[in-house]
């Protein structure tokens, strides 16, 4: 945020225009002609080191919802994340969008559960071997159980 505030820093306003320009946001959805700034992408990453695919693939991958593709740069997981109040629980439901111009989402069934909607409880049980624990020490033992971390060499 401090980056795009330094940004408009650059191109000041008098309070007369910036009345204009605030009134004129509320009532329509684009960039008023008045303030000579054009908001760019201050915090974004080349595609080509986005790695964006990569992340959608392991989630898929984690809830053995395996698509033989590529994700498109668009590609979205929805998390949805429902409170029942009747038994105090929680549903998840997972959606995945995966074309540049549709809109509907694919519902993903959850390994555990019968249905789309996944109580929290099942899926935690289920998530407990998949996913590190809180102890480093033992999650960054090397693969070799002859080779303790006094005998690992590191390129510094």
């Amino acid at each position: 945020m401090s980056a795009y505030a330094n940004l408009l820093g650059l191109y000041p306003t008098s309070k007369e225009k910036l009345k204009i320009i605030l009134s004129k946001l509320e009532h329509e959805d684009k960039w008023s002609e008045i303030l000579p700034w054009q908001p760019i992408p201050v915090h974004t990453v080349p595609r080509t080191i986005d790695y964006h695919d990569a992340t959608i693939v392991a989630m898929l991958s984690l809830f053995q919802a395996n698509y033989i593709h590529q994700p498109a740069y668009c590609s979205t997981l929805f998390m949805d994340l429902y409170h029942i109040s009747d038994n105090n629980t929680y549903i998840l439901k997972l959606e995945y969008l995966n074309s540049t111009n549709g809109r509907t989402t694919q519902s993903i069934q959850l390994p555990p559960c019968d249905n789309l909607m996944c109580l929290i409880d099942i899926l935690n049980k289920w998530l407990e071997n998949r996913l590190p624990s809180d102890n480093m020490k033992m999650e960054c033992m090397p693969r070799r159980l002859n080779q303790g971390f006094d005998q690992l060499k590191y390129n510094i």
